[in-house]
């Protein structure tokens, strides 16, 4: 049995906006506003199920866009994580790489997303995120035990979310 050790982002699932766009009281009167139906709807999540192996990940190339809970099981032996970053349209998955190892950054043009904590073997963890269509990289940005980054190692993924 796998023990799920953390979660790292919570999701509002009632947009702000869907609570301020119940109807104000008219002038006068003390009547109970009545929330819109969109914010007692709650959006579904997707399970994205991500396996982490030493190096790589498998997982889909495509997911769905919106609120999507990562779910990470480590079945490698060495400690994993999962760092979601948006890559830009005009920029490429080999950009991120030559910058990430040459200089040991993450360029400034992404945007990191989320990610998960270090798990150890046979562990799992959550993390949920809105996520708006577009790509997505997937990486373990954990140092191995020869000093080269997992992601030199191949252990990273573009997806595509629709």
């Amino acid at each position: 049995m796998r023990q799920v050790t953390h979660v790292m982002a919570q999701v509002a699932l009632v947009p702000l906006a869907a609570l301020l766009a119940a109807p104000a009281p008219v002038h006068g009167q003390a009547k109970a506003a009545t929330p819109p139906a969109a914010a007692s709807a709650s959006p579904r999540a997707t399970v994205v199920r991500v396996s982490a192996i030493d190096y790589a990940f498998k997982t889909p190339a495509t997911i769905a866009s919106g609120v999507v809970v990562f779910n990470l099981t480590n079945d490698g032996a060495d400690l994993h994580q999962l760092a979601v970053l948006e890559l830009p349209a005009n920029r490429t998955l080999s950009e991120f790489l030559d910058t990430y190892h040459n200089k040991g950054i993450i360029p400034a043009w992404m945007v990191a997303v989320g990610q998960t904590q270090v798990i150890a073997a046979g562990q799992e963890a959550l993390l949920a995120l809105r996520v708006k269509p577009g790509r997505y990289i997937l990486a373990c940005l954990m140092p191995a035990r020869d000093g080269r980054a997992h992601t030199e190692k191949g252990m990273v993924w573009q997806v595509t979310a629709r």
